[in-house]
């Protein structure tokens, strides 16, 4: 098995959309055409990024990511390309969105 002990800072993101947005939404790029995504996997410190539609509801998806460290995550933050993803998310977003931070001191493969 695998074993990790650094520091990975995680985020989780579970949001609804609008069903107009649901069919167009990509839960595999993050929106209609993918910019968000392709740009956010490529940043220093990404370790993942990955969105997963819910398997009851087409409308609702997650997004899970891996960073680094705080900076890495607060340095996404501060990014064009998610200035443009937060300004898109009231159109969007059918609901207010829950997002969780956390901290993991270790990973083990399964």
């Amino acid at each position: 098995m695998s074993h990790s002990t650094c520091l990975v800072v995680a985020a989780a993101l579970i949001f609804s959309v609008s069903p107009a947005w649901a069919a167009p939404f990509s839960f595999s790029t993050g929106q209609p055409d993918g910019r968000m995504a392709a740009a956010t996997r490529v940043e220093a410190g990404c370790q993942t990024y990955r969105f997963a539609s819910d398997l009851d509801d087409p409308n609702t998806f997650l997004l899970f990511e891996e960073w680094d460290s705080d900076e890495a995550l607060a340095r996404h933050f501060q990014t064009p390309h998610m200035a443009t993803f937060r300004e898109a998310l009231p159109g969007l977003l059918a609901g207010s969105p829950a997002l969780k931070r956390y901290e993991v001191a270790s990973a083990t493969a399964m």
